[in-house]
C-alpha cells in the first residue's frame, strides 16, 4: 500500500507540472484517461487523487527563505547544504528563495552582482545575492565588516517585491544576521525558524582564544540568545 501511495503522489505531481493551467477536477479525468484499468479495478479513487491534489495545491503556495550569507551552488562552489535542501523542497513542492553573500571564501567562482541585492533564478531557486566587501582569506579582520553589511542590508528585503515567505530559515555563523531576520518575519508575519550549525560566539572563544568580556563576543552572545529565545 504504501509503494501504490508514493506512486500515486508522483503521478499527481507530474500531472500538476505538465498542466499547471488546469483545474483538480480536469487533471482528476486526465489521470483516469491515463490509468482508466487501475480505476476499474478500484484501485485508484477519484477522491483520493482530489484530496492530494488539494494537499499540493496548499504547498504550492508556501513559500521559504532561506537566509545563510555563505550559501553557494553547484556552480559557485560551496557551501551546499541549502542548495540541496531547496531542491529537495522543491520536489514537495515548495518555493524556495535563498539570500547569500555576493563573496564566500568558499566560492569557487563568486556571483555576478552588480547591484545592492542582485537576483537570479538557479535550478528553479530563487537566490538573492547581497553585495558585500571582498574581504579576501577567512582569517582577514575586514569579514568583520561583511558581516556588519550583511546583516544590515537584509532590511532591504523588506522592499523588494519578493513572495511573502511563509517560514524564513536563518542559517547564521556569526550570530549578527538574527536580529534583522527576526523583524523581516514580524514584518512579513512569518514563523521565524533558525538552524543551530556553529556555536558562535562559543567557537571563536574556544579555538581564538578571546575572553568572553571582549564585546564583540559580548555582542555575539547577546544575539545568540535573542534568537534562541525568539525563533
Amino acid at each position: 500500500m504504501q509503494a501504490c501511495e508514493a506512486w500515486l503522489v508522483d503521478e499527481v505531481r507530474k500531472a500538476i507540472e505538465e498542466f499547471s493551467e488546469y483545474g483538480t477536477q480536469r487533471i482528476t479525468v486526465v489521470l483516469r484517461r491515463r490509468h482508466q484499468k487501475l480505476f476499474n479495478l478500484g484501485i485508484l479513487w477519484p477522491n483520493r487523487i482530489l484530496q492530494l491534489l488539494a494537499r499540493w495545491a496548499y504547498v504550492m503556495s508556501k513559500c521559504i527563505w532561506i537566509i545563510n550569507e555563505y550559501a553557494g551552488s553547484i556552480y559557485h562552489g560551496m557551501e551546499f547544504r541549502h542548495y540541496y535542501l531547496a531542491i529537495r523542497l522543491q520536489e514537495l513542492g515548495y518555493r524556495v528563495v535563498i539570500i547569500s553573500g555576493s563573496y564566500s571564501h568558499l566560492y569557487q567562482k563568486q556571483p555576478d552582482c552588480k547591484s545592492i541585492v542582485e537576483h537570479e533564478v538557479i535550478d528553479g531557486i530563487d537566490y538573492y545575492w547581497i553585495r558585500v566587501i571582498n574581504y579576501g582569506a577567512s582569517t582577514s579582520k575586514k569579514r568583520i565588516l561583511k558581516w556588519f553589511q550583511f546583516s544590515s542590508k537584509l532590511f532591504l528585503l523588506g522592499f523588494i517585491n519578493i513572495q511573502k515567505p511563509d517560514y524564513i530559515l536563518l542559517s547564521p555563523m556569526a550570530t549578527l544576521p538574527v536580529v534583522p531576520g527576526y523583524l523581516l518575519a514580524k514584518l512579513k508575519k512569518s514563523k521565524f525558524l533558525i538552524e543551530i550549525k556553529d556555536i558562535w560566539p562559543l567557537t571563536l572563544m574556544e579555538i581564538g582564544g578571546y575572553s568572553k568580556h571582549n564585546p564583540f563576543i559580548w555582542t555575539l552572545r547577546k544575539f545568540e540568545v535573542f534568537g534562541l529565545t525568539h525563533a
